[in-house]
């Protein structure tokens, strides 16, 4: 059976040519329609004909792309290749991670700025062993969360980008930010971690909203992390508006929080939206936000309107 539109990703062919074997079944589609071109077991090889006909990507069920993601993260740990075969495996999780945003129609500069300021902030990460331990631990659940950490990564350097924080240091530090924001979760109780925050009881939320605290105290332990950034972990449920899980206000949360508690609204809007993400989505999250604009920072907003087409003249003040 052919995977519905919800369960469709997309994987770089290039990315799959890496394995001897293919790991699940392949699909490309044509004329609107899915057509499944190898099965899994099947030798990676057979996808090469796809490229030299110019096609570079195809299409994958989603539990099939959380497996390649969650794999990727638990080989990056290997010591194998030293740091750049780390960096290489690390990169194939990342890089599907890539198409999705990419199917979104990003202003191209900003994309491939974002994507650099993302490899630099991996680069720093393989090179600390607490940290890889960190990553992978979120690899090794069972909801969306390396997924979901990665987008908000990508998606907290598009809002610096606009907001015009041009320093390297201050955009790897939101793309840390954004890897390392939900952290915490890993440390949960099991049944909290894929359980509707709409199900749980008030003892489970209080519970499940400490995640932010237990992710700070979690990098404490690693020296090489800037405290703004562990900061930001701490904030990054809060909201303008004083609904935060602490209820903190504009006025005193983090720099850097500001933009991840905005870019992890964001896509966890995305996440709830049926289908592949598209610009189309990203404008209709965008239009809901617009809605409340005092729950955001103002700034942070503003930049964020600005990298989606339809809604750039919107008035958030």
């Amino acid at each position: 059976m052919n995977p519905n539109p919800d369960q469709q990703k997309f994987a770089k062919i290039a990315d799959l040519l890496k394995k001897a074997k293919l790991p699940f079944d392949i699909y490309i589609n044509v004329d609107d329609r899915l057509r499944l071109v190898a099965k899994a077991g099947s030798d990676s090889s057979s996808l090469e004909k796809f490229l030299n006909k110019g096609l570079d990507r195809v299409i994958i069920r989603d539990p099939n792309f959380k497996e390649m993601i969650r794999t990727s993260l638990t080989d990056a740990r290997s010591d194998a290749g030293g740091i750049a075969g780390k960096l290489g495996r690390l990169n194939t999780a990342v890089a599907v991670v890539y198409l999705q945003i990419e199917t979104m129609s990003f202003d191209e500069e900003t994309f491939d700025h974002a994507k650099q300021v993302n490899q630099m902030t991996l680069g720093f990460l393989v090179k600390n062993p607490r940290l890889n331990e960190i990553l992978a631990g979120l690899g090794s659940t069972e909801s969306d969360l390396v997924k979901h950490s990665m987008m908000v990564s990508m998606f907290s350097v598009f809002v610096g980008i606009g907001m015009g924080w041009t320093s390297p240091s201050t955009l790897e530090k939101l793309a840390l930010c954004g890897l390392l924001h939900d952290i915490g979760k890993v440390q949960l109780a099991a049944e909290l971690k894929n359980k509707p925050k709409k199900f749980m009881t008030a003892a489970e939320k209080i519970a499940y909203d400490r995640h932010s605290e237990i992710g700070s105290q979690m990098l404490a332990s690693v020296k090489t992390v800037p405290d703004d950034v562990r900061l930001a972990v701490s904030e990054h449920h809060e909201h303008g508006d004083g609904t935060g899980n602490r209820g903190l206000v504009d006025l005193y949360i983090s720099p850097l929080a500001k933009v991840v508690s905005l870019s992890n609204y964001v896509v966890g809007e995305l996440e709830t939206i049926p289908g592949p993400h598209t610009a189309v989505k990203l404008a209709a999250v965008a239009n809901k936000i617009a809605i409340e604009p005092k729950k955001f920072n103002k700034d942070a907003l503003s930049a964020f309107m600005k990298i989606v087409p339809s809604v750039s003249s919107r008035d958030v003040a």
